[in-house]
């Protein structure tokens, strides 16, 4: 099921969580989502980022596993401690294996640091680009943040 814009608030609130990703289709207009008449829509930069301005007690981290979502995810970042996005086009294949190799590190117990170290290695290790994915850590606290279930 895609996700819904009328859904967003809904899920931060009621399950606040520490982790939230992303991942489907975006454009210079912002990520997409499913609207209420069954169609994509982009949810505009500027929307994103207040509603994570909002909600920023629970979440430490968010993965906009998106192509060219670093606009997002620098403005995300002055709300949330530690954000990862994309540069620049990642086809499917290149975004499964990046948060395969970073979901694996936080199942682990490795920080935000560590597993987005460990998700752009398993690129490399694939002979991938690795330049697509970019943390954004502007409190200085990637290092120090760990998600635990």
């Amino acid at each position: 099921m895609a996700p819904r814009y009328q859904d967003l608030q809904e899920l931060l609130l009621r399950h606040q969580p520490a982790m939230v990703h992303y991942a489907g289709h975006s454009g210079v207009d912002g990520i997409v989502v499913e609207g209420e008449d069954g169609y994509a829509h982009a949810i505009p930069p500027a929307a994103l980022e207040e509603l994570f301005a909002i909600v920023r007690g629970s979440v430490r981290c968010v993965v906009l596993n998106a192509c060219l979502t670093m606009g997002q995810a620098l403005a995300i970042g002055s709300h949330v401690p530690c954000v990862v996005g994309m540069s620049r086009l990642v086809p499917d294949h290149v975004a499964i294996i990046f948060a395969a190799g970073f979901y694996r590190a936080v199942a682990e117990g490795k920080s935000v640091t560590a597993a987005f170290r460990l998700g752009r290695n398993r690129l490399a290790l694939c002979g991938l680009d690795v330049r697509g994915p970019v943390l954004i850590d502007q409190f200085g606290e990637a290092e120090n943040v760990f998600i635990t279930g």
